[in-house]
This record gives C-alpha cells, structure tokens and sequence, in this order.
C-alpha cells in the first residue's frame, strides 16, 4: 500500500511540475525574455553544428547590437529585408562596424512569424500550429532558417564563430521579428 502512496504522489509531483515548467515557457510579449530565446534558437543551431563537426556558436554583444538594430528596422518597415537606407548602416557588416566590431566576414538570417494565431509549421508539411510557448517559438524560427537554403548555409558556415540573435515584435498584429547575425574574426 504505501508503494502504491509514493508512485501515486511521485506521478503527481511529475505532472504537476511539467504544468509549471509548461507555464513558465508560456510567452509574454509585455515582458519578452529575449535571452531566453536566443539561447533555445542557438542550443539548437549549435546541435547541428555539432553534428556537423563545426565549432559552435559562442554569443558576442556587438552582434548583439546589429541585430538588435536590423531587427527593429524589420519591424518600423514591417517586411524582411537585410539593407537599411542609412548609409553607415545599409548591410550587415556595415552595421557590425557601426558598433565597433572588426569582422573579416558577417552573415544575416532574418524572420518573422506570428504568436497566439495560427501558422503553417516551419518543420511539419501540411501541419498548421499556433505559438505559444518560447519553446515553439525559438524552433519555428530554428526551422525557418534551417529550411531555407541561404540562411541554411550561414548556419553550418565554418568560418562563422560568433553569433547574436535579436527580436521586436509587434503586438498589434501579433508579429515577431528575428535577426541572427554571424561573426567571423
């Protein structure tokens, strides 16, 4: 009887936990832990580098700020695109050298899909989801990139040793922005 107590106690401290971990990955766009998502968008990248025998990606604050800066161009101009009009800004590695880094060469993946309404999935064919955690979130973006062939390539690039992925989101239209951008000193 009291093996019984403690498998039945054991499953409800299980279940109970994995509801709490499941609130606790709900995503608040009052409050967005960027950090969060850029570290779940990045372990995944950098288990496919590792598949792939790259070195993986490690975090560096002047992407940061490029990608900061491009991802909210992406949302006062709501559309992709990795040029900006102001001339010390204009491509990626114009923008890495605005704030200062010294890169031999800079790649971009730029993104946008919606929360709290339906999409089709960036991974499934055929299979509509709606995105609500920061756990769908960081893997439709992850799968956005890794299936499209240029942003693919700057993933598995091997010159490519740093990184930084962005957000902006727009909460009228329930639109969120990415922007990773890759360094190579």
């Amino acid at each position: 009887m009291k093996k019984l107590q403690y498998i039945f106690v054991l499953g409800l401290f299980i279940v109970l936990s994995s509801l709490q971990a499941t609130n606790s990955d709900k995503l608040d766009m009052t409050n967005l832990d960027e950090v969060k998502l850029e570290k779940m968008i990045l372990s995944q990248v950098n288990l496919l580098r590792k598949k792939k025998r790259l070195k993986t990606l490690r975090l560096d604050s002047i992407l940061s700020y490029a990608a900061s800066d491009q991802a909210d161009y992406l949302l006062k101009k709501n559309r992709l695109t990795h040029n900006q009009p102001n001339k010390k800004k204009k491509t990626p590695i114009d923008r890495t050298d605005f704030y200062g880094g010294n890169f031999e060469y800079v790649g971009e993946n730029v993104a946008y899909t919606y929360y709290n309404k339906s999409v089709n999935s960036a991974q499934f064919k055929n299979k509509v989801e709606i995105i609500t955690t920061y756990a769908q979130l960081a893997n439709h973006f992850y799968w956005l990139w890794k299936n499209s062939k240029p942003h693919y390539k700057n993933i598995v690039d091997r010159e490519f040793e740093l990184t930084s992925i962005r957000f902006s989101y727009d909460k009228k239209r329930q639109k969120i922005y990415a922007a990773q951008v890759f360094g190579a000193k």
